[in-house]
């Protein structure tokens, strides 16, 4: 118990944004792995990266 403590402990959270645009090329990446992702319901799904601005969205999501 006092080992899962310390992990708890330890984690952390990065959610800091650095204002940069996700480049074309990481874009381009990022969707080709989404375009693969695995899922154990045997059912499509699919992901979209939407624009904030576009979306009227506080940040950019997945």
């Amino acid at each position: 118990m006092n080992n899962l403590i310390e992990i708890i402990k330890g984690r952390k959270s990065i959610r800091t944004y650095d204002g940069n645009a996700l480049s074309d090329a990481h874009r381009q990446d990022i969707e080709a792995f989404m375009k693969d992702i695995p899922n154990p319901f045997g059912i499509p799904v699919e992901f979209v990266l939407l624009d904030a601005k576009e979306h009227a969205l506080s940040s950019p999501v997945l």
